[in-house]
């Protein structure tokens, strides 16, 4: 792979070295798609407006850019997730500012709309005020609990990585803690899991893309085993 790289490299050939690198391809959309999906949910970065490709394609231009034909396929992998980590930290470091900016002008407008007396007409016609439609009776869907499910095949990841039975898969409300735990896992636990999973790295590589050490990698993995075990009742 290394060889061929260089070839393309040297020839300035850079579809073709892009063509080499999708061997990393699979994985690394995963990854990259998995931190976009959560960061929309936590409301992080507004839905739709980063694709998972077109960051792939800025990782596969700065790959091309930096490439050294010393490196091993091994530190390849590992820059390409190191440089697609940092992309999307960037990424929700920016939309994050941003909407803190946008979240306080939403707040005085929201102040500014309570200091004014507005009507409306509810759904039978009858006049009243705003406030009135704040009751719980206008809003009964808003309290109903959403239930999300991870696809199946995230699901058999976890399954493989955390060493949880394979039986879960075939229960719908086991499916749903499994859910329920990934999603509020802390962060950086989240980041690491993915890397494990969507990512395919082992713990080594992950620590040298998240700049960790090895142990501090395997004390998080073990807390997260131990969370998810905890959380299915196998503990």
């Amino acid at each position: 792979m290394i060889n061929t790289l260089a070839q393309h490299r040297q020839n300035e050939d850079r579809e073709g070295f892009f063509a080499v690198l999708n061997e990393f391809l699979p994985k690394l959309k995963k990854y990259v798609a998995n931190r976009l999906r959560t960061a929309v949910r936590k409301g992080w970065v507004p839905r739709g407006m980063y694709d998972p490709m077109d960051i792939v394609d800025e990782v596969y231009l700065e790959v091309y850019e930096q490439f050294d034909d010393s490196v091993t396929p091994e530190k390849l992998r590992v820059l390409i997730f190191r440089l697609a980590d940092q992309k999307l930290e960037a990424i929700i470091e920016h939309e994050r500012a941003h909407m803190k900016d946008l979240s306080i002008e939403a707040l005085a407008a929201k102040e500014l709309k309570e200091l004014e007396e507005h009507i409306t007409a509810d759904a039978e016609g009858e006049v009243v005020f705003v406030e009135d439609l704040d009751d719980i009776s206008y809003h009964q869907d808003d309290y109903k609990p959403k239930v999300y499910l991870l696809d199946e095949g995230f699901e058999e990841e976890l399954v493989e990585v955390l060493d949880l039975p394979r039986e879960i898969l075939g229960d719908r409300e086991k499916r749903q803690i499994l859910a329920q735990t990934y999603q509020n896992l802390p962060t950086l636990s989240r980041i690491i899991l993915d890397l494990r999973t969507r990512g395919g790295l082992v713990i080594k590589e992950i620590a040298e893309v998240r700049g960790m050490a090895v142990d501090d990698v395997e004390k998080v993995m073990a807390a997260i085993k131990d969370r998810f075990h905890r959380a299915l009742g196998l503990k």
